[in-house]
């Protein structure tokens, strides 16, 4: 499993001079330098304000020459959530270096990296918004190649703590984050930080997924499913002895009170979520308009009216969205909570978690036993004819009711979606 792990963040991690998080570069229409920006445009931006590119800029900037360089920054990010669905759109605050080891270029590592979105209000520069869309954060990149190759041990945490007047309304300084770099790192060849303030397109997502690698070994070697994914063995076998498979004549003797499908579901999806919800798990594949989100969303509804919690989550924005919108059709916009996106903050999440707590104490209480006794008449009815019907029918021959399930299902605990 450590051999696995190690394998994992080595693929996730770019070390290479490709890397902008790490070797970052200024671009001649991919860089925005706001370095000399003025100070109380800056202060009302980093609150989260819209603030006017006009406004940042000092007297003597070429303004048309600014907006050119925003609008190719916001372009480029637009088609990086577009295309591979990933938030890019970042200022950097604060630059870190030190000698590089191949006697190169020597790395600059943006310190903290603020979400931005920019919007147009009107030709050129002079209508360009900016403003402030999420939490700061840390460069994930630059904390663990400082840890891996340097031995100095920085959290995220431990720079967001001592960042002063992020929302405690006290005057923005980054200083003392870069004073807790340079004394964690003085054993390190020619570190330095230096301020400077750039807002360009950074990825760096894969990041986060390094951390929680490195943060949870043990969790992830009692994982059956993840260790057998990393070669063990006996975690292989473990997986295949605990499937448990579903015969699709059994979805028609479903208690309609056990059943929550909100939309339509044929006898292949009904036994995907049948699946799910014995905590089995499987690969799902489809061509598209095959009835994947509409699966998510039944899995959703019903998952959710046992108690149970489902983490959705899509390379594309579109995935979600298709699903999502599927639940507000139905009136369950509720069920979900949307964190796709880095301009996610906090507090909008508590404000989505306080709305939906507030819809579901008032929402009055259902009778649904007629609607149910009604169901169950007439499927019986329906399955008394089919039986009449292929009465003299051949051992082969099979009905619609009971064709088998197109899916093959391993018990675990999560379901993938093609």
């Amino acid at each position: 499993m450590d051999a696995a792990r190690e394998a994992w963040i080595r693929a996730l991690i770019d070390k290479s001079r490709r890397n902008n998080l790490l070797y970052y570069r200024d671009l001649k229409h991919g860089t925005l330098d706001l370095s000399d920006a003025v100070d109380k445009a800056m202060a009302r931006l980093l609150k989260s304000e819209d603030v006017a590119l006009s406004k940042l800029l000092p007297p003597a900037a070429d303004l048309e020459l600014a907006g050119a360089k925003l609008l190719e920054i916001r372009g480029r990010a637009l088609m990086n959530s577009e295309e591979r669905g990933i938030e890019t759109l970042f200022m950097a605050m604060g630059m870190a270096s030190w000698t590089a080891p191949d006697g190169e270029r020597p790395p600059e590592a943006a310190v903290l990296l603020v979400p931005l979105k920019v919007e147009m209000r009107g030709r050129g520069g002079q209508g360009l918004v900016l403003k402030r869309v999420g939490d700061i954060q840390a460069n994930l990149v630059l904390l663990h190649v400082l840890e891996t190759e340097f031995g100095v041990k920085l959290t995220q945490e431990d720079l967001i703590a001592v960042l002063k007047g992020d929302e405690e309304g006290e005057e923005f300084d980054t200083g003392p984050v870069s004073a807790l770099l340079a004394n964690a790192a003085k054993n390190v060849p020619g570190f330095s930080t230096r301020n400077r303030i750039v807002v360009g397109n950074f990825a760096f997502q894969k990041t986060a997924m390094v951390r929680d690698l490195k943060d949870y070994p043990e969790q992830l070697a009692q994982h059956d499913l993840i260790a057998a994914i990393a070669g063990d063995a006996g975690a292989t076998r473990a997986v295949r002895e605990r499937r448990a498979p579903v015969e699709s004549s059994e979805l028609d003797r479903t208690a309609p009170e056990q059943e929550f499908l909100v939309l339509d579901a044929d006898s292949s999806q009904q036994l995907v979520v049948r699946h799910a919800l014995g905590m089995q798990d499987g690969t799902i594949q489809g061509p598209p308009g095959t009835g994947k989100s509409q699966t998510i969303a039944n899995l959703v509804a019903e998952l959710a009216a046992r108690g149970l919690r489902v983490l959705f989550v899509a390379e594309k924005r579109a995935a979600l969205e298709v699903v999502l919108e599927r639940l507000r059709n139905e009136g369950l916009e509720h069920l979900a909570l949307d964190l796709h996106g880095a301009e996610i903050s906090r507090r909008e999440v508590m404000s989505r978690l306080q709305e939906s707590l507030d819809r579901i104490g008032t929402t009055p209480p259902v009778s649904a036993e007629k609607t149910h006794e009604r169901l169950v008449d007439r499927r019986e009815k329906l399955l008394d004819h089919m039986q009449r019907l292929h009465a003299d029918c051949p051992p082969t021959g099979r009905s619609v009711l009971s064709a088998p399930a197109t899916s093959r299902a391993i018990p675990a605990r999560g379901l993938w979606f093609r």
